[in-house]
């Protein structure tokens, strides 16, 4: 799986849901985890294909060699390094890949790109 160092980190923000003063929802979001470090793959052409043919719509992936067990779809991420700092990812998905023999078992999140 990686073949590249994990030259890309990001900050890791667990939304909360609440009430504003005039009963209306909000959602805020608290850093659970700072600058951990990544691969972050910009889905295009194909792969985007085939994540829409699921229904989702994954702009990019992010992979990490720790546990992101703390994340759950609807968190945040705060690219930090990497080409697409200064960006925000929602979570959409999240699965564990098992390592074989000298691949390593790591975790990937699949994220949509949030607007300004």
């Amino acid at each position: 799986m990686f073949f590249t160092p994990l030259s890309h980190s990001v900050t890791i923000q667990k939304a909360v849901s609440g009430r504003d003063s005039s009963g209306g929802n909000t959602e805020t979001f608290s850093t659970r985890t700072a600058n951990v470090p990544c691969l972050i793959t910009q889905q295009g052409g194909s792969a985007a294909g085939l994540f829409a043919q699921d229904g989702r719509s994954t702009t990019h992936t992010v992979s990490f060699l720790t546990s992101a067990s703390d994340c759950q779809p609807g968190d945040r991420l705060l690219v930090v390094t990497g080409p697409s700092a200064g960006k925000y990812l929602r979570v959409t998905g999240i699965s564990v890949h098992g390592g074989v023999g000298w691949i390593n078992q790591f975790t990937r999140l699949n994220c949509t790109e949030l607007r300004a």
